[in-house]
């Protein structure tokens, strides 16, 4: 099913791309973000929450597949037995569905490239700073005494150094932040996800209160703190539809 919605993708969008983003992990459960885009341009993205890390990312791409209004369907998967009776049909396809992930993953190494670059970028820096004290102590010399009052400012002048340190450790703070639920979740992914599981599920707006109301003690999903309103997308996607 998943490798014929990625072929009419392919189709649909020779330009496109999908990513994929591990929010979170919740009681066991994988929370990944799949977004499909083209030319630049997001067209979709939705979530899902599974107990190992492709389940999880092979449901969430077929939800924001199907989003885009491509379906599985029955002539679909009947088409799929005629590839092998040509057998150098079947190989043009599985390179298709292979070859845009690689794409994905090499846009990370130019990040990488550029933390490099913006390290040099921050020691020299301190290398010019440290050129420019010296300077201002021959004057001193000449003047004996009062130097000592201009070296005063010196120590100041030092300061600026201080934040290279500073922002090595920031650089690690980011690292661990990005590692981070909080700073990855939007909340508005998962309220639209709700929306999904909700009309998947078939309740209506008063069973939605109902529950929040005898869950939570809430009557509305913004009412919720993150971690609640994580619990009940996690809730809704574990119920079966009557």
């Amino acid at each position: 099913m998943l490798s014929s919605l990625l072929t009419q993708f392919r189709q649909r969008y020779p330009q496109g791309n999908l990513t994929s983003d591990l929010l979170t992990i919740h009681d066991g459960l994988y929370l990944v973000r799949v977004c499909a885009g083209a030319e630049g341009v997001t067209l979709a993205c939705c979530l899902s929450a599974q107990a190992t890390l492709e389940q999880a990312e092979d449901l969430a791409t077929t939800r924001v597949l199907e989003r885009l209004g491509l379906t599985a369907s029955a002539s679909a998967d009947r088409s799929a037995p005629l590839p092998q009776a040509h057998p150098e049909a079947s190989p043009a396809i599985a390179p298709l569905t292979l070859v845009p992930k690689p794409p994905i993953s090499p846009p990370a190494p130019p990040a990488a490239s550029a933390a490099t670059t913006v390290r040099p970028t921050a020691a020299p820096p301190g290398l010019e700073y440290e050129p420019s004290f010296p300077a201002p102590e021959p004057p001193p010399l000449a003047v004996a005494t009062p130097p000592t009052a201009t070296v005063a400012p010196a120590p100041l002048g030092d300061r600026p150094a201080v934040p290279d340190n500073f922002d090595d450790n920031f650089d690690h703070d980011l690292i661990n932040l990005g590692a981070g639920p909080a700073a990855a979740i939007d909340l508005s992914d998962i309220i639209a996800q709700t929306d999904v599981e909700l009309q998947r599920l078939g309740w209506d707006v008063n069973q939605g209160r109902e529950f929040l109301e005898k869950t939570y003690g809430k009557r509305s999903r913004h009412d919720l703190t993150d971690e609640e309103l994580l619990e009940f997308l996690l809730y809704l996607e574990t119920q079966s539809p009557p």
